[in-house]
């Protein structure tokens, strides 16, 4: 009663006791979870003659399973060693607070900072890809099966070159996706040296939103960080959906290292922590929340009235479907077919074509509009 916080059932006796018997169950070891901390507890029996040395390591060996479980805690974001490491932390881990919780990492050195932040953080999930141009398709084809975006992250040059046939294919087809590409700060760029390209605008109006992020530094608040970065899923899964570009040039230390910066002249990674000091940044490392909400508009897969009823006046018809994308519109479509008794013809991208017939479809309807009598 004289704590102020709870142990869950640590320490406290659950049971019964009857006039004939008693049972008790005592925890000695617990997890207590809250929406940003775990605290976990442990305890050995106190009795007279206990060695507390012996007690130490038996309260420790209890603990320990516990412990391996959950992982070595992630450095706080104070504790980062440089600040390349303090914006890649924040970028993954907005992402993941705004549902973008998959990464598609390809292996390169000047992402070292995203693919670390990705390795060290809990909630994310992540595959590796050797090829760019794979890792762009895979993203699309998350995006087709899961609703919502995967983050794909390069290394700086032609890797960045090999993701546009995917950005066309997601651009055409409306798929969320949202491309994090590592890049030379500007100072690398236009020097004749072999992969230093112009990677900003690199993808022309295909992606929903580009932007071309900056170095990172302490001299930017952390919010605007975390702004663009809700503004970026924002983008993709807008209407219409699609791709979104984030350009992200690293100076050196592209590892996570303190001390001396790599041929820097003198240079410490030491940055100042007063970037994160604001209220909302505050708010923000104590919630789970996004930086930034902003709302989703739902487009309902329905039939407008008027529509249904000019269409009800006709003496025949044909309802043929092209790509859908989500289940609701895929039994929109076969309740239109079936209502009016129309006969459809459907896309293989339509959904309709698999599984138990739910409207009359016309099968191999392509290879019968071959023929000039059926097509007239």
């Amino acid at each position: 009663r004289q704590e102020r916080f709870d142990r869950g059932f640590y320490g406290g006796p659950v049971g019964f006791v009857s006039s004939v018997s008693c049972e008790f169950a005592v925890g000695i070891r617990s997890v207590l979870c809250e929406p940003r901390a775990l605290h976990v507890y442990a305890g050995a029996g106190i009795v007279p003659g206990s060695d507390p040395d012996s007690e130490w390591a038996e309260t420790d060996h209890k603990m320990r399973p516990i412990l391996q479980l959950l992982g070595s805690p992630a450095p706080s974001l104070r504790e980062l060693p440089n600040i390349n490491a303090l914006w890649a932390t924040m970028v993954v881990e907005e992402l993941c607070r705004s549902g973008v919780s998959h990464f598609v990492v390809c292996p390169g050195s000047r992402s070292t900072p995203l693919a670390v932040a990705v390795a060290r953080h809990r909630s994310a999930t992540s595959s590796v890809q050797h090829d760019e141009r794979s890792a762009g398709y895979y993203a699309v084809g998350y995006a087709k099966a899961r609703g919502f975006a995967a983050a794909v992250i390069v290394t700086s040059g032609t890797a960045v070159a090999n993701l546009l046939p995917a950005v066309v294919e997601a651009s055409q087809q409306g798929v969320p996706m949202i491309l994090l590409t590592a890049d030379r700060p500007p100072e690398l760029r236009d020097c004749g040296a072999n992969q230093a390209i112009m990677q900003p605008g690199i993808f022309g109006a295909y992606p929903r939103y580009a932007k071309d992020m900056g170095c990172p530094s302490d001299t930017i608040p952390a919010g605007t960080l975390l702004s663009d970065i809700d503004f970026a899923v924002r983008c993709a899964h807008g209407a219409p959906c699609g791709p979104v570009h984030l350009n992200l040039p690293f100076r050196e230390n592209l590892a996570p290292d303190a001390g001396a910066v790599r041929d820097g002249g003198g240079r410490t990674a030491a940055w100042d922590a007063r970037c994160l000091e604001s209220s909302d940044m505050a708010r923000w490392e104590r919630g789970a929340e996004p930086h930034a909400a902003y709302a989703v508009v739902q487009h309902a897969a329905s039939v407008d009235a008027e529509l249904l009823l000019i269409l009800r006046r006709a003496r025949a018809g044909l309802v043929v479907v092209g790509q859908v994308t989500s289940a609701d519109e895929r039994a929109s479509a076969a309740w239109l077919a079936t209502h009016l008794g129309w006969p459809v013809m459907a896309d293989v991208q339509s959904g309709l074509t698999t599984g138990p017939p739910t409207c009359a479809l016309l099968a191999a309807a392509d290879q019968m509009l071959l023929s000039p009598a059926i097509a007239e």
